[in-house]
């Protein structure tokens, strides 16, 4: 689903999104930037596959030298949000399954993805969310006619909860294993639902 589609989606849906440029035109890549503060921006790549992936990066004087290359392929800008904790919340039908991931901890905050396979690997633990948070990704799933989606959402210390993305066929096993919430039961049972309609 594309991630252009997506945060306007989220933010109909009644969720907080950052302000976010994706384009492959180094001048609106260069007065983002100017407007939010170099240091205050990340950056991702637009897609990506396991044989060709970027992790999520700050911006620094290093990359905004870089910003011509932008011509290449759009690339994804968007403001960096302080983190008390990420979220993963994986939906299978009308139920969610929210886990608090303390990328915080981690000696690459940015992207906990980098140590999912790594040893101890990355705190998780279920958590809740507000009822209006869960309200607003149910509308953006339904609005998408998604039944499945992997959200990433952050918490930020101040307690607010930022839509980032949400990858229809994202994994939930990995979260499933550390937090022991039965993801893969709710998916068998949704799956079997589907059959019986």
């Amino acid at each position: 689903m594309m991630k252009t589609w997506q945060l306007p989606a989220a933010r109909a849906a009644g969720l907080e999104v950052p302000r976010t440029m994706v384009t492959s035109d180094p001048g609106q890549a260069r007065a983002f930037i100017d407007r939010i503060g170099l240091g205050n921006v990340i950056c991702k790549a637009f897609s990506a596959t396991q044989d060709n992936w970027r992790e999520t990066r700050m911006l620094g004087e290093a990359e905004y030298e870089l910003l011509d290359r932008v011509a290449v392929a759009p690339v994804i800008f968007q403001e960096f949000l302080p983190a008390e904790v990420d979220l993963r919340v994986t939906v299978v039908g009308e139920r969610l399954f929210a886990a608090a991931v303390h990328s915080q901890e981690l000696p690459y905050p940015l992207d906990f993805r980098l140590f999912l396979d790594r040893d101890p690997g990355v705190r998780m633990e279920p958590t809740e969310l507000p009822a209006e948070v869960e309200q607003g990704l149910l509308r953006l799933l339904k609005s998408a006619g998604l039944r499945y989606g992997a959200v990433d959402l952050r918490r930020t210390p101040d307690g607010r909860h930022v839509f980032l993305e949400v990858n229809p066929s994202g994994q939930w096993r990995f979260v499933e294993d550390v937090t022991g919430q039965p993801i893969t039961a709710a998916m068998a049972r949704l799956l079997t639902d589907l059959d019986a309609a």
